[in-house]
């Protein structure tokens, strides 16, 4: 999916939101699973996760060609 925007940072904030979209639907589909709960331990203590995500970026840069083709 391309997303555009009027900075490389509104881009990417577009593409974010977007995918927070589509992964709230998924958790929200799951049976039985609040997706904004918080997982506890036995004791009661949140159980921290962390999730590391990488976002591949690719800058497409729009300039007037050097080369003159005849």
């Amino acid at each position: 999916m391309n997303f555009y925007g009027q900075r490389k940072e509104h881009a990417i904030a577009i593409a974010l939101e977007h995918l927070a979209d589509e992964y709230r639907e998924k958790a929200e589909e799951s049976p039985n699973i609040d997706s904004l709960a918080v997982e506890l331990s036995d004791s009661g203590e949140p159980i921290n996760k962390y999730y590391h995500v990488i976002l591949p970026y690719e800058r497409i840069a729009e300039h007037e060609s050097k080369v003159s083709a005849q």
